[in-house]
């Protein structure tokens, strides 16, 4: 019954889907949050459609926690999953993932290309920088203070407001051209 203002997940999920199929990824990997996220499960839902409409496998790998530790421990499963491109559940994942791979000689984008979720400033600070999904927290933040104010002041407790923000995905340097098939980089983990 209140007045609600969320990122649109799955809009930004399909762009990256998107970008990752017109690379030439054909075997990509969804890497989840925690049991339990609204978030994820946006993710998992927007990545499936995706992945039909732009002719990917998709093999989603979860759960997991949702920090640079998470993403370092996903690092041995997704190297063996056969895949060539990642979306993560968000920018720490993303980074602890790279740093996994990297331990395991694995090459970001060469070898993999990875993409996370939130345009941290670690993300763009890292080697390579990361490759994101951009949400408006700021712009969130406001809308939700408008909208709280506007009730408030009208007095009103009835319709609920839901507004949903726009998420845009922001290419850098974590993602490629898919060079390696599924198996060799399977082999490689």
């Amino acid at each position: 019954g209140l007045a609600t203002v969320l990122m649109d997940v799955g809009q930004g999920v399909r762009a990256a889907v998107a970008h990752l199929a017109e690379l030439g990824h054909r075997q990509v990997g969804l890497l989840s949050g925690p049991d339990g996220s609204w978030t994820s499960e946006e993710m998992h839902v927007a990545a499936t459609a995706a992945a039909a409409e732009f002719g990917v496998e998709l093999t989603v790998l979860r759960p997991n926690e949702p920090t640079e530790r998470g993403g370092l421990a996903a690092a041995a499963a997704v190297a063996g999953s056969g895949v060539t491109g990642v979306l993560c559940y968000n920018d720490l994942v993303a980074l602890g993932l790279v740093e996994g791979l990297r331990e395991r000689g694995l090459r970001v984008p060469e070898d993999l290309s990875v993409i996370g979720v939130d345009d941290s400033l670690p993300g763009r600070l890292n080697r390579p920088k990361l490759t994101t999904i951009t949400m408006p927290t700021a712009a969130a933040g406001r809308m939700a203070v408008d909208l709280l104010l506007a009730a408030v002041s009208a007095g009103d407790s009835g319709t609920p407001t839901l507004a949903r923000l726009e998420t845009t995905l922001v290419v850098r340097e974590s993602t490629g051209t898919a060079h390696r098939t599924a198996g060799l980089v399977s082999e490689l983990g």
